[in-house]
């Protein structure tokens, strides 16, 4: 993992551990490090994509693998808006997220390989408050 997203991830630990877990809604602090990642992920490959894991409604049934990402330019996120930021247009994981969004998911281990893919690629997932 990149250093700057470890030492992230480090200052959101604590920042848990701080607030024994039970961190307040709309934390100001957690969600700028979310922000933070995602800067991090995009100043690194000049380009980044954010995207939602669970999809609901009308989302859920219009979606296909190729609307999963959202190419992140350097725009605000606001809170909530991605669960993930990765530097590049990952087919397998589109292609996971649209599974787990099937009725039923075929897998109920595919978040812990689409948390664990967007890792491997060297992004971020991100944790809103």
């Amino acid at each position: 993992m990149n250093e700057k997203l470890e030492e992230l991830n480090k200052r959101e630990n604590a920042l848990y551990a701080y607030w024994s877990g039970q961190i307040p809604e709309a934390n100001n602090e957690l969600n700028n490090l979310q922000r933070e990642k995602i800067n991090v992920v995009y100043s690194e490959h000049n380009l980044a994509y954010i995207g939602k894991i669970n999809f609901h409604g009308n989302e859920r049934e219009s979606l296909l693998l190729e609307n999963v990402f959202k190419t992140y330019t350097g725009e605000k996120v606001y809170n909530f808006e991605a669960d993930y930021v990765i530097p590049i247009n990952d087919p397998a994981i589109a292609k996971m997220i649209v599974e787990w969004n099937s009725s039923p998911p075929t897998s109920t281990n595919l978040i812990e390989q689409i948390t664990n893919r967007i890792e491997e690629l060297g992004g971020a997932n991100l944790t809103w408050s």
